[in-house]
């Protein structure tokens, strides 16, 4: 896990993780998929940490514009 990436995605939420958890978490665990290779995705979005991914997804539906890595 690179922390400096995931300090940067936290950073750009729009409110707290609790209220986005709400929103978001039953259909990550949902939909969420490992696809082999050390790789999962979710919402067309890859990436080898689940934390990251989750951020980046939370982003996504957020409408929130983020470097991708």
């Amino acid at each position: 896990m690179n922390k400096a990436r995931i300090e940067y995605l936290e950073s750009l939420l729009p409110m707290s993780e609790d209220k986005l958890e709400e929103k978001y978490l039953k259909g990550f665990e949902k939909y969420a998929t490992y696809t082999g290779g050390g790789t999962y995705q979710w919402q067309g979005l890859r990436s080898s940490d689940t934390r990251e991914l989750w951020l980046m997804g939370v982003l996504w539906k957020e409408r929130i514009e983020f470097k991708i890595e």
